[in-house]
């Protein structure tokens, strides 16, 4: 019984957001829902942290991510055949052969929002729901590309004030260092940083309104990668050009 009240939770949840169509404070939820103030709090603060809720300290308020429309979006794109973000991500797994993943932050991690799995072996180890540490994966460095400088040195400080194994702390100056290159080259690429037989290539998204900054990502064998990585930047950038263009429209 448990379980069935808490996946009714879960859809009355969503259906409100779909009905005020705003963001929404943890008073105004429970209130709706005619829940308790802790269930309310640990449903929240679950959904944050799988990714289907951005949370807003300024304002503490609770608002979806894309990732609730990405659930349905391949419907969506069924019936009616429009543009989307999950089409591009399609697109870019059709034309490379690789596997294709959306980042947004997650506190110290890049979260993988939505992950495609290549469609032809050998597979890098990505999928949907993974946590990598946002100083080190491509995709959470194509995140940290447009944050002030400020802003990572925080950042970096409290990554390594909670982890206790000072060989995985983060150099600040270094890390500086590779952004630059990552904002000189336009995108941010991990070769063996996370999984030794595997790489990244990530560049930031165009941001949309009401939505936390996100980052596309194509993952293959580091070997592949790095032979293909001329054709891997190039179909990117012109798929995430092509988005910015619709956007705009």
């Amino acid at each position: 019984m448990d379980a069935i009240k808490s996946a009714k939770r879960t859809l009355e949840l969503f259906e409100l957001f779909a009905d005020i169509r705003r963001p929404a404070r943890v008073v105004e939820i429970q209130n709706r829902l005619d829940l308790p103030q802790s269930s309310t709090s640990k449903l929240l603060r679950m959904f944050v942290k799988m990714g289907y809720l951005q949370y807003d300290p300024a304002h503490r308020t609770f608002y979806p991510t894309l990732r609730v429309t990405l659930l349905g979006g391949w419907l969506h794109d069924q019936w009616f055949g429009h543009d989307s973000l999950l089409m591009t991500m399609e697109s870019l797994r059709e034309k490379l052969g690789t596997s294709v993943l959306l980042g947004i932050q997650n506190d110290k991690h890049v979260l993988y929002m939505l992950a495609l799995q290549a469609l032809v072996q050998p597979r890098p180890p990505l999928a949907t729901g993974t946590l990598r540490p946002i100083c080190r994966a491509a995709a959470g460095k194509a995140l940290l590309m447009h944050k002030a400088e400020g802003d990572i040195g925080r950042l970096v400080r409290r990554i390594n004030a909670e982890e206790p194994d000072s060989t995985l702390h983060v150099d600040l100056k270094d890390l500086l260092a590779d952004l630059a290159e990552c904002r000189a080259r336009g995108y941010a690429l991990s070769e063996g940083a996370i999984v030794a037989s595997s790489g990244v290539v990530a560049m930031p998204l165009p941001r949309l309104p009401g939505q936390p900054a996100m980052a596309l990502g194509v993952g293959a064998p580091l070997d592949w990668l790095r032979e293909n990585v001329g054709e891997v930047v190039e179909t990117l950038r012109s798929q995430i050009s092509a988005m910015g263009e619709k956007s705009g429209e």
